[in-house]
């Protein structure tokens, strides 16, 4: 069962607040809409491919919602769910 990101208040991260605070937000985020495994770097052995892409595209997408256009311009062309939550906090911190 997911539950409705509606019901979960998301902060936009712009930088100035605590990425590890966010992160973990977002993390929960996707456990409560039963994506979490999209974070990992490989697609499951069991799980179908339309399964592992649906579940890449939701988690991409819950990932975006939650940056400020400026941070969200400069990971655009990552294509791994971990790979942009590695990078955000070098792109604002540099």
């Amino acid at each position: 069962m997911t539950s409705d990101m509606s019901k979960f208040s998301i902060p936009i991260f712009d930088g100035k607040m605590d990425f590890t605070v966010w992160k973990m937000t977002i993390e929960d985020v996707l456990v409560q809409q039963g994506i979490d495994e999209a974070l990992e770097e490989n697609q499951p052995k069991e799980m179908k491919d339309d399964v592992w892409k649906t579940m890449q595209k939701k988690a991409s997408s819950t990932i975006r919602l939650a940056l400020a256009p400026e941070i969200k311009y400069s990971v655009l062309k990552e294509k791994t769910k971990s790979l942009k939550l590695r990078l955000i906090p070098r792109i604002c911190y540099l």
